[in-house]
């Protein structure tokens, strides 16, 4: 058995996502569980390196199809300079669908096709995988109740703690209820972990402490995006050779 968790994201923006998480544990509990994982994020901008320049420049805000062993990944074009060997993306829903969403990771040689651009001349690289950029946010709110399984406040403890593959660094140790609204009477915590091997720089992670069965946790989190997440920078087509806007216009 294991304790019984879910993790709902609840709001994921440009520049904010939030989650609620919960916990009903059997006795097993948790240890350096990840909970966030910012790669994952709506928004996060990821490179991927091309085997060559592109004949045809990408249009910034078109969808990419990248043929993934027949599973095809799809992502939106970010960033692009004309005549680059590297393009900054991020999610895209399918091939028809801007909504944007985490970006999957394309591969080493697969064809790339644009929903304006066309299909590419080029693949991506043979060798250098997708890249994710540093992502940095801050903790702006922690809300938390925990129980004894009877309904009375109390029970495990929770260590939260940022990721880093150097050094992992605790955010709180919490039990009981309550609720810091940091950014309003403090200030933002933020990440101070080093080390982002595999991309786990700022990464949430709960380790449970003195867990038994049937304690329970509920906890809520707010975190502001400060960089690696963007939108498209649409301005750049004018010297890619496509109108401004052009394949963007439904993405918010």
């Amino acid at each position: 058995m294991a304790d019984a968790v879910t993790s709902q994201k609840l709001i994921d923006t440009v520049h904010r996502t939030s989650y609620k998480f919960t916990n009903i544990s059997d006795g097993d509990g948790e240890s350096d569980v990840k909970k966030v994982d910012l790669s994952e994020l709506n928004f996060a901008i990821k490179t991927v390196t091309l085997s060559a320049a592109p004949a045809t420049n990408f249009c910034v805000g078109e969808i990419l199809t990248f043929d993934a062993a027949g599973s095809a990944i799809y992502a939106t074009v970010q960033d692009y300079r004309s005549g680059g060997t590297t393009i900054n993306i991020i999610g895209a829903t399918s091939g028809t669908d801007q909504t944007i969403t985490a970006t999957g990771a394309p591969g080493a040689e697969k064809t790339i096709s644009g929903s304006i651009s066309g299909t590419s001349t080029i693949t991506t690289h043979a060798s250098t995988a997708i890249a994710g950029v540093t992502y940095n946010v801050t903790l702006e709110k922690l809300e938390w109740y925990t129980t004894n399984g009877a309904g009375a406040t109390g029970g495990m403890d929770i260590k939260i703690e940022w990721d880093g593959s150097d050094s992992e660094a605790l955010i709180a140790v919490i039990t009981g209820s309550g609720k810091i609204d940091f950014a309003r009477h403090y200030a933002p915590v933020a990440i101070n972990a080093s080390g982002d091997t595999s991309d786990v720089l700022g990464d949430v992670q709960f380790t449970t402490v003195g867990h038994a069965s049937p304690e329970t946790y509920l906890i809520m989190m707010d975190f502001k995006k400060r960089s690696g997440f963007d939108r498209p920078v649409f301005g750049r087509n004018v010297e890619l050779g496509y109108e401004s806007m052009q394949g963007g216009m439904s993405i918010i």
